[in-house]
């Protein structure tokens, strides 16, 4: 997986683009995919009210993504949110 440097809100013709693009489903060797902050409503969720970690791996994993997230002026307000895939 390769961190994008700049995130950006949904744009409403991406989402169309890749409604068709995907219609016939995903595609053999395709490795792309979008990740947003809002769900299919356009609903921002937080992490907080969701993630119980059972591991301490991934908890750990997860507050060096949020300490990453917070020290970067461009992503800092990714902050706590959950992604969508």
């Amino acid at each position: 997986m390769v961190a994008m440097p700049i995130v950006r809100l949904v744009l409403k013709i991406n989402v169309m683009k890749m409604e068709q693009a995907f219609q016939m489903g995903y595609r053999e060797g395709e490795n792309t995919f979008y990740v947003s902050p809002q769900n299919w409503q356009g609903k921002t969720k937080f992490t907080t009210n969701f993630v119980k970690f059972k591991s301490s791996f991934w908890k750990l994993k997860s507050e060096k993504f949020e300490a990453f997230l917070k020290t970067n002026v461009n992503l800092s307000s990714l902050c706590g949110k959950m992604f969508h895939v």
